[in-house]
């Protein structure tokens, strides 16, 4: 097989910095002994059983962070976690979300199958769906008011009956009743040579075999756009051309490999953001092959990331939007599999607006770092405002309106700027706004529109990192607003003091929107 690429994208040298590393022996032997040492202080009676490693690394600065999922009677605790960072002199200091001195029986009275036909029934699913099943434990907290035993029953719905939903339900395994459910499928509305709708003329990588070039990057572990024929079902099929141009620069899909141009370019933008601004190798961390899909469903007015799939998604829009494949909406897309690998925020309440932030954060950045490439959308705080119909007339570019507003969450007449006791209550994509709003006051500066407080602002580089940081080494699935601010502070403190500019800026800007 032969490989050609339009157009290799160099990375600069400063780039090309070593990757961090697994923890050493010496670091999980020193957290165990924290773990022993302190484990009533913990709630939990037998270490070995009751925590679990997940994940871990050194950092660049050689602090090892291990992640821990927590277990009871071999019951996985959901959003029961604990991360151990242990320093170079073997200190070791845990950032705990562990639920403590769980007493309950683990024997369910449900059978699981009983579980998902209860949830289909409640949601009214009529068509093909994916289903996972597992027991866990529901702990007492902002999502139960007591500890509970679930079948925790996840359903993807993905057809050309029911409206496309990925659900988290939690069924009571003695009882049958449904706790609580969400809709976790992470989306971007509430919204690659190639010619691109957004983007202008771009490089993508392609494949070329036997006289056809696809639209497949084996320069990045072979990430491929396909074209879903406006249907729901399948992974849809990998674009071609024999003359290794894809796309018009029209609006109006009349190539229909425009907007898998903007998708691929959109990929191949946003790994290597993340590879070269954050030492990140792919969504996972590991180089899995990802893949984006366009022209999802008819008149489909959104975007969305799917674990089940581990690919992107993108509708072709209707009246409100153009295809929803701008470069900020694909950074968004795909930072919704980095979190997932990370922190995992939970898609709903407080942690779910976090959630939402974090990947307009990262659709930001991917549109600053794009903005190298001198393509015509230029870099700023707003959130998907390249598809919006009413921003465009007879192919000229007016910034109107977006999705969401970075500089000024309340412009969309939803979203607050500043945090309030109510937040965790609102949609995930409005209550992202405070968090929005002081990432954009960190590293832009200016005035909060919550309290009149000035903030200074440390610059996008310093801001980008602190908030990288915070999410991988510090934050776990339930943290909150005041949870994300200890996280970016211990983040600026891991990477720049405790007695920086760094470190005071994240202070000031969670303080412009009320989290002290």
């Amino acid at each position: 097989m032969r490989m050609r690429i339009i157009a290799a994208l160099c990375l600069s040298p400063m780039f090309l910095f070593a990757q961090t590393q697994e923890p050493d022996l010496t670091a999980r032997e020193a957290a165990v002994a924290h773990w022993r040492a302190n484990a009533a202080k913990y709630g939990i009676r037998d270490v070995a059983q009751e925590l679990r490693e997940r994940s871990g690394r050194r950092d660049e600065l050689g602090i090892n962070h291990i992640r821990y999922d927590q277990y009871y009677q071999g019951v996985k605790v959901f959003e029961g976690e604990a991360i151990a960072h242990i320093a170079a002199n073997g200190e070791v200091t845990v950032t705990n979300a562990l639920r403590p001195n769980l007493n309950l029986s683990v024997v369910p009275a449900v059978r699981p199958a009983e579980a998902v036909a209860t949830v289909v029934r409640q949601l009214g699913i009529q068509g093909q769906h994916q289903r996972q099943v597992a027991l866990e434990i529901l702990p007492q907290g902002a999502r139960s008011a007591r500890d509970l035993l679930v079948w925790h029953v996840k359903l993807f719905v993905e057809n050309d009956v029911d409206k496309t939903g990925q659900w988290d339900a939690f069924v009571d395994a003695r009882n049958g009743a449904v706790v609580w459910m969400f809709d976790s499928l992470e989306t971007s509305a509430s919204v690659g040579t190639g010619k691109t709708m957004y983007s202008g003329d771009v490089s993508v990588g392609t494949d070329y075999t036997s006289s056809t070039y696809y639209l497949r990057d084996l320069t990045r572990s072979g990430n491929y756009t396909t074209d879903m024929n406006n249907r729901q079902i399948g992974s849809g099929t990998t674009f071609t051309r024999s003359n290794n141009i894809f796309g018009n620069n029209k609006l109006d899909n009349s190539d229909r490999a425009t907007a898998g141009a903007d998708a691929h370019f959109g990929m191949m933008m946003t790994w290597d953001y993340f590879k070269n601004v954050h030492g990140r190798n792919g969504i996972d961390g590991a180089g899995k092959m990802t893949y984006s899909r366009v022209h999802y469903a008819r008149n489909y007015e959104n975007a969305f990331w799917s674990d089940s799939c581990f690919c992107m998604t993108y509708g072709d829009g209707a009246t409100t939007f153009y295809p929803l494949v701008s470069l900020d909406v694909a950074g968004h897309e795909m930072a919704h599999g980095v979190m997932s690998r990370e922190a995992a925020l939970t898609y709903s309440g407080e942690s779910g607006g976090l959630n939402e932030s974090s990947s307009d954060i990262f659709g930001t950045m991917v549109e600053y770092y794009a903005s190298a490439f001198q393509t015509p959308d230029v870099p700023d705080f707003w959130i998907g405002e390249r598809i919006y119909r009413s921003n465009w007339s007879n192919g000229t570019f007016t910034q109107l309106k977006a999705l969401r507003y970075m500089d000024d969450p309340h412009k969309d007449g939803v979203s607050p700027a500043c945090w309030s006791s109510n937040l965790g209550s609102l949609d995930v994509h409005y209550s992202s706004g405070p968090n929005n709003h002081m990432f954009y006051l960190l590293s832009q500066g200016g005035t909060s529109k919550c309290n009149g407080n000035v903030v200074n602002g440390i610059g996008i580089e310093d801001a980008r990192k602190i908030w990288y940081k915070a999410i991988a080494d510090y934050m776990v699935s339930s943290t909150n607003y005041a949870g994300a601010r200890q996280a970016c502070l211990n983040a600026a403190a891991a990477l720049f003091g405790a007695d920086s500019t760094q470190y005071k800026g994240v202070n000031a800007a969670y303080a412009a929107i009320n989290v002290n």
